[in-house]
């Protein structure tokens, strides 16, 4: 979509906890404190997870009765992302690659090399 920044949907999408969780305490009552602050997180997910579910949905209408893209289309390029990393298992992972500055590994986690500083690129949706 021209003119149209992807980066701006991912505080749309990623949005933290409005309530984040406390710890719990560490007598025999954190138990109890533990399982709510567990279901409070699940929730949280279940939450995110509408959340990329409806943007989800959103650019598929979009794609297909704007560009055209057949359904087809969307699961081989889906089938594809899977086997980058070598394994059909329904994820996008991402391997080390070297730091353009000191051409150490940067797990594909961080966004600047641990050892020199320098930025790393990297996709903006993993």
């Amino acid at each position: 979509m021209p003119g149209v920044d992807p980066l701006r949907l991912l505080p749309f999408l990623l949005l933290p906890s409005p309530d984040p969780a406390p710890a719990p305490p560490p007598d025999g009552a954190g138990a109890l404190a533990g399982s709510r602050t567990a279901l409070r997180a699940v929730e949280e997910l279940r939450r995110r997870v509408e959340r990329l579910s409806l943007a989800c949905q959103a650019l598929w209408d979009l794609a297909h009765s704007r560009l055209g893209i057949t359904e087809k289309e969307l699961l081989d390029r889906m089938e594809a992302l899977d086997l980058e990393d070598g394994r059909r298992d329904g994820k996008v992972q991402r391997k080390a690659t070297p730091c353009p500055g000191c051409r150490r590994m940067v797990s594909p986690r961080h966004w600047a090399c641990l050892f020199c500083g320098a930025p790393v690129d990297r996709p903006p949706f993993l």
